[in-house]
């Protein structure tokens, strides 16, 4: 038992070690684009530095629009939390964080934070609502074991809706440690949704990515369900190593 502790704490020790190290040589890195005048490498160097000091990991759920990815992530609360529809839905970055207790804030465009009512979200986060170009994100804290130790989930506007919307969503990729890419099993990975995928999800920096179906309900039957996840991973892997 003595040993097992011991073990932690020289990984823990080696670990902060090792990220101590990796924060100083990107400061320095930052220093020498601002000093070289690289301004768009200066700032990608400050949003690493920042995530490495920080310790958290960012998980984005993206997809086109109706894949379910907010249906996807209440599932995993086990609460409806966010606003899903059968129309596109989500307009803007909605990040899932651990709180002890349920609450929202809005963070608007102009730097002010508001605290909403969970169930008035709708008008915050969705295309029908009155305020959201005008909001930056939305914050949610929540209970949920999935987000324990600084781990985030967040929802994404659907691609292939308005072009504004996938903008939102390419931008948070270069952000994000994982990604979880919702397909439906209705219609696995469209002509669309492949070129996303070989485009711009597998371009970025991302050192993990899962791939979702949904609709499985909806099949006939298992020897249907079958074909659907076949012929997803097939698509994948041909795409992946082409």
């Amino acid at each position: 038992m003595f040993n097992v502790q011991q073990d932690h704490n020289s990984s823990l020790v080696a670990y902060r070690k090792a990220t101590f190290m990796l924060s100083n040589c990107l400061r320095q890195l930052e220093e020498i684009a601002d000093v070289i005048e690289m301004g768009e490498l200066a700032l990608t160097v400050a949003k690493m530095k920042d995530r490495v000091e920080s310790n958290s990991f960012s998980i984005a759920v993206v997809g086109e629009f109706n894949r379910g990815k907010s249906t996807l992530i209440n599932a995993l609360l086990g609460q409806s939390l966010l606003p899903a529809d059968v129309i596109p839905t989500t307009a803007i970055l909605t990040r899932v964080k651990y709180g002890i207790k349920v609450q929202a804030k809005v963070c608007f465009t102009d730097g002010h934070v508001e605290d909403v009512k969970i169930d008035d979200l709708h008008r915050y986060v969705t295309k029908e609502g009155t305020q959201y170009s005008s909001i930056r994100e939305v914050v949610i804290e929540y209970p949920t074991i999935y987000c324990q130790d600084n781990v985030e989930v967040i929802d994404t506007p659907g691609l292939e809706d308005e072009a504004a919307m996938t903008t939102i969503t390419l931008r948070a990729l270069s952000q994000v440690d994982a990604a979880i890419f919702v397909i439906m099993a209705q219609s696995p990975l469209s002509k669309s949704e492949r070129t996303f995928l070989s485009n711009h999800l597998l371009r970025q920096s991302i050192e993990r990515i899962l791939f979702v179906v949904t609709g499985i309900d909806r099949c006939e039957n298992d020897q249907s369900v079958d074909r659907v996840i076949h012929r997803v991973k097939t698509q994948i892997e041909g795409i992946v190593l082409s």
